[in-house]
């Protein structure tokens, strides 16, 4: 039971649609399809972020990803979210040290892509 009495599942649900309809609004508000919103992606990233670096930090590499996303596609250039994000987390301290040990780390999984998703992710002028 939740603390609200109900099923847990049932108000998984109701937060999980509260949420959608909350992004769908707020993405009309700024004239943004929401189907560009990933969320699991955005969660994955943030949760990297707060635990391989800093928790305060989180939030703020969302919004470094979203504008980074949003210039290359001002640019018309495309934006491959998932190599962004890996980018991204390379910048962790100790990043380099835990690819190069083969180990550790929020990078460990994202294995041998890295290297060319920076090369991809950091080609703006």
């Amino acid at each position: 039971m939740s603390e609200h009495g109900g099923h847990p599942m049932a108000d998984l649900a109701d937060a999980e649609r509260r949420w959608h309809e909350w992004i769908a609004d707020a993405c009309r508000a700024v004239d943004v399809d929401p189907s560009d919103v990933d969320v699991p992606g955005i969660h994955d990233l943030t949760k990297e972020i707060a635990h391989g670096f800093a928790r305060p930090m989180a939030p703020v590499g969302s919004f470094i990803l979203g504008l980074a996303i949003g210039a290359r596609s001002a640019q018309g250039r495309p934006a491959d979210p998932e190599a962004l994000a890996r980018a991204i987390r390379e910048t962790f301290p100790g990043a380099a040290a835990a690819a190069g040990a083969g180990g550790g780390g929020v990078n460990r999984r994202r294995g041998a892509a890295r290297s060319s998703a920076r090369s991809s992710a950091t080609s703006a002028p």
